[in-house]
């Protein structure tokens, strides 16, 4: 298994070049990548504690955010290429950074709208 990029905040840095996530750079390097390790912006003086994610991309072309919590995997959908964005990465990052309560009570209520 190879390393993984790392994007932190809004920001990619591949050493030779870098961009900003969403732009057309972004959706071609997501093309031709297999994932990433994101790293949101941490608010400082608030305590709420951002996680880091991993986004992986499935054969189906489609790229999912995943994040292990007390030995259970929780995974968002996050879209093809050029439906990932900043905004898609933060929802992410937010939802399955939720303590377990009320992680389990926002997938229940989206089942149930289903």
């Amino acid at each position: 298994m190879h390393k993984l990029f790392k994007v932190v905040d809004n920001f990619v840095d591949l050493g030779d070049c870098s961009f900003f996530v969403g732009s057309p750079e972004f959706v071609q390097w997501l093309e031709a990548i297999d994932g990433f390790n994101y790293q949101p912006p941490q608010l400082t003086g608030y305590t709420y504690v951002r996680h880091n994610i991993t986004v992986r991309k499935r054969s189906n072309g489609k790229f999912y955010a995943i994040r292990t919590v007390n030995c259970c995997q929780r995974v968002k959908y996050l879209g093809k290429p050029c439906d990932l964005d900043y905004e898609r990465l933060q929802l992410a990052v937010d939802e399955l950074s939720l303590d377990d309560w009320k992680y389990h009570q926002l997938k229940s209520k989206k089942s149930m709208a289903l």
